[in-house]
């Protein structure tokens, strides 16, 4: 009497774990479509919601001033120095205030740095567009619409 094998062979093992990985490939390729892209617009929104950060805190401890422009805000260390360039990773920052109001546009240099722009302000929201043309008031916050 034969007893029946249990178990699964070396080649079926192998057929299995080249399908997992082709399957996995294709998932890695979809979700990371370009990762620095991605970093770079991470850093943009981060150095964006920084910037409201510091300009509330300054509004609220240095009343009734309003708001400063970035570069009294390094002198007074609220940023640090790195918030002083108008570049970093891979975008270009605007900075503009009239002491009652102030906004931050963040645009990348190129397409290859980033997809999105993005726009804050005293109304503390992040808003973003497509491309490179600049994002303003007008335009939808971060979770709104497609990302």
């Amino acid at each position: 009497m034969r007893v029946a094998k249990k178990g699964f062979s070396l080649i079926e093992l192998m057929i299995a774990m080249a399908i997992m990985c082709i399957i996995a490939a294709i998932a890695l390729a979809l979700l990371m479509v370009d990762p620095r892209k991605s970093a770079n617009e991470a850093a943009a929104i981060a150095t964006v919601r920084t910037i409201i950060s510091a300009e509330r805190i300054y509004a609220l401890t240095e009343s009734p001033r309003g708001y400063a422009p970035v570069d009294h805000l390094v002198e007074l260390k609220y940023l640090d120095e790195t918030f002083t360039a108008s570049e970093k990773s891979g975008y270009t920052y605007t900075f503009s205030t009239d002491g009652q109001q102030f906004s931050v546009v963040a645009k990348p240099q190129n397409d290859k740095t980033g997809r999105r722009s993005f726009y804050g302000d005293e109304t503390g929201l992040i808003r973003w567009r497509p491309g490179s043309g600049g994002a303003g008031p007008e335009d939808p916050p971060i979770g709104a619409g497609a990302p």
